[in-house]
């Protein structure tokens, strides 16, 4: 075994989920607290639980030339996505604290733009 201090799989996962369904959570709060619309509201409760798969898996089905499927298909693709995110955030976060820390941040900062979007492209 190497120096480096390698992180347990339950802190790991701990804050994987925190980068990933963080801003998601911080923006659905935004959203529910200082949006007027009802509809914006509505649908932001739905999608911005399921974190930045939503997003991603709405991008990958229209790459391959799936369009028109319905919302249940794509919030389930959603929250699979967000959650193999977050194993493979934990996988990747587990080799060390150097990985843990660049990881986390790289991850939090692109889920943040990926919420984003997401309730800029529901206010449209």
């Amino acid at each position: 075994m190497s120096d480096r201090q390698l992180i347990s799989w339950r802190r790991a996962l701990l804050w994987s989920a925190a980068m990933v369904y963080g801003p998601s959570d911080g923006v659905l709060i935004y959203a529910l607290k200082f949006v007027p619309c009802s509809h914006c509201k509505a649908a932001a409760l739905q999608m911005l639980p399921l974190g930045p798969g939503v997003l991603l898996g709405q991008t990958l089905l229209w790459s391959v030339g799936l369009r028109g499927l319905s919302d249940g298909v794509l919030l389930v693709l959603g929250g699979v996505i967000s959650a193999i995110l977050v194993v493979g955030l934990a996988w990747l976060s587990k080799r060390g604290w150097w990985w843990l820390i660049s990881s986390c941040l790289l991850a939090g900062s692109t889920c943040l733009f990926l919420a984003i979007v997401t309730l800029g492209l529901i206010r449209m």
